[in-house]
């Protein structure tokens, strides 16, 4: 009999001598018959996958986390429960049964033994037990689990538990490719992209990569009349404060370079000005005249919302160029159009950083890690806009590209002119819709026995109005098309309607009810702007159908003024 706890290589495949180590989270049912990983369904479209991005799955060992099958096939349940946790200590935030342990440690002594070039870790459990600073830690059904392989997936990453910081590449389990199935394409490109840099010794972010985030007022003006010297592509990036402020602007003319410039940081809570009023003025003057340039191109990662601060606070009208959202949503309608995202597949180096200014408000100090994430951002914005001008032009595209931000500038332009509003009339009919909204909640209300009324209205929390329909009234429970868990959302009432006849006055006041709210809080209530107008941001690159789709401003004005429900002549 083999030791399973202790044979290093019980459960795996592969050559011992492999440079390439994939470490999957646990067994499934076949890959629990025969003792070996990834030969089920999802193993087959791993090798699918390898194939695909230029990889052998005979030149790779496989392994997992825990060589057995999980109840369920759930590795949750070899986590303890948050209840039983009390005098345990947690390993990276999660309390494990023997089990589990037992695997974690073996693998570590695996990988320790194989030294690889390269560890590809599939799914959330792999990367906890190698990169657990990549890992959010969070309760789920009172157990607490890993999670962050999607934002992580396609990272250049090093290995934080073994004695030889080893690169690790972060994939997303094919199990949930084969649920969904957009992610074979990013999958592919992770593997064929980033597994050969590690084999040739190019996993490190370029020593190269020039950051100011604290420049003098001198190198910010040097800085300034040189792109007007000689104009460049410039990417554009923005932080801004509690709706008000431009904390920071970021400027990049090379994907290797990128500088800074501060106006605000937080002292003992309070905002302090990073300049003097004199200065302040000079530069932002300065930043208009760059920004203003006939012969300046500007770039950035959803301009419709940068403009729009700089529009507002500053009287500065970019002449924007390009936007590398508005290009992913060309070239690839539907697809994630994130930062993070686009710099998993454009930029030769990709770590995800988007989560590394969430506390910055305590000091300069800290402050610096917002400036330092502001050159991140428009580094990795400019490496990702040259490439897709690249791929633009390959495809024949530059003429739709144009019509594209030609489309936003006039979005823009109506945002900034906004639509002028009667205050007087407006308060009218929202005071009519407020008498129609409490009739519908009495109405409502009075269909609920009154021994099982909560303290919370049922038809306001969508857990107790499924209860109501699901549970208490015994009605056929209607599944959500994407999520696939039961809703009670219009879509489902509309089924009810034609599955429960007898309870159309209910599922009919319900919908009136959901719609007259809607209405109130959409077009009657939301804050007004300047000059008592009504200002809503339009995005051009919102669906997938390029239908524009429009939400509040960046000050959390406006609304979303798309799907106006129609209502009755009643």
């Amino acid at each position: 009999m083999r030791d399973t706890q202790t044979d290093l290589f019980y459960g795996t495949s592969g050559p011992r001598s492999a440079k390439i180590v994939i470490v999957g989270e646990a067994w499934g049912r076949d890959e629990a018959y025969l003792k070996r990983p990834f030969v089920g369904a999802s193993g087959k479209l791993l090798d699918q996958m390898l194939s695909a991005a230029g990889l052998s799955r005979a030149s790779v060992l496989c392994t997992n986390v825990v060589a057995q099958q999980p109840e369920g096939n759930d590795l949750a349940r070899l986590c303890i429960p948050n209840k039983a946790t009390k005098g345990l200590e947690p390993t990276h935030g999660l309390y494990l049964d023997h089990d589990l342990a037992a695997g974690r440690e073996r693998l570590l002594q695996l990988l320790n033994k194989l030294q690889p070039d390269l560890i590809i870790v599939c799914g959330n459990w792999p990367l906890w037990a190698l990169c657990p600073s990549a890992t959010k830690i969070s309760t789920q059904k009172g157990v607490k689990l890993p999670s962050g392989i999607i934002k992580y997936r396609g990272s250049q990453l090093y290995s934080e538990t073994l004695e030889r910081a080893t690169p690790v590449l972060p994939i997303i389990h094919p199990a949930a490719t084969l649920r969904d199935f957009s992610h074979y394409f990013t999958t592919v490109h992770d593997l064929r992209t980033r597994a050969p840099l590690a084999q040739l010794g190019l996993w490190d972010e370029p020593s190269s990569y020039q950051f100011q985030p604290k420049p003098t007022y001198e190198q910010t003006m040097n800085y300034l009349n040189r792109l007007l010297a000689v104009p460049h592509h410039l990417v554009l990036d923005i932080e801004t404060i509690a709706q008000k402020y431009i904390s920071c602007i970021g400027f990049s003319c090379h994907k290797e370079e990128a500088i800074c410039i501060p106006f605000f940081y937080y002292e003992g809570g309070s905002l302090v000005a990073y300049w003097t009023p004199k200065e302040e003025e000079e530069i932002i003057f300065k930043i208009r005249e760059v920004l203003e340039h006939p012969k300046i191109r500007v770039i950035g990662q959803n301009l419709l919302y940068d403009w729009q601060y700089l529009e507002r606070l500053w009287n500065i009208k970019p002449r924007i160029y390009w936007d590398t959202m508005i290009a992913q949503h060309l070239l690839y309608p539907g697809t994630p159009k994130s930062l993070d995202y686009l710099s998993s597949l454009y930029c030769n180096h990709h770590v995800y950083w988007k989560d590394e200014t969430q506390e910055w408000k305590t000091s300069e100090l800290d402050a610096e890690r917002l400036w330092t994430y502001n050159c991140k951002d428009t580094r990795a914005t400019f490496e990702i806009a040259m490439e897709q001008m690249g791929i633009i032009k390959a495809k024949n595209l530059d003429e739709l590209m144009s019509d594209q931000i030609d489309q936003s500038l006039m979005a823009l332009e109506m945002m900034a002119r906004g639509c002028n509003v009667d205050i007087k009339e407006r308060n009218s009919q929202a005071a009519q819709l407020r008498i129609e909204l409490s009739k519908l909640e009495h109405l409502l209300l009075e269909m609920m026995p009154e021994h099982l009324r909560g303290p919370k209205p049922w038809f306001e929390s969508p857990v107790q109005t499924m209860t109501f329909f699901y549970e208490w009234l015994g009605l056929p429970p209607q599944i959500h098309r994407k999520t696939l868990r039961p809703t009670a959302d219009d879509t489902a009432l509309n089924r009810l309607k034609l599955q429960v006849p007898w309870l159309n006055l209910l599922f009919e006041t319900l919908a009136d009810y959901r719609s007259t709210k809607v209405f109130l809080s959409h077009f009657y209530e939301p804050p007004l702007s300047l000059g008592n107008r009504v200002r809503c941001s339009f995005n051009t690159a919102g669906t997938e159908t390029f239908r524009w789709s429009s939400s509040a401003t960046g000050f959390g004005e406006g609304t979303n003024m798309q799907n106006i429900p129609k209502g009755t002549e009643d």
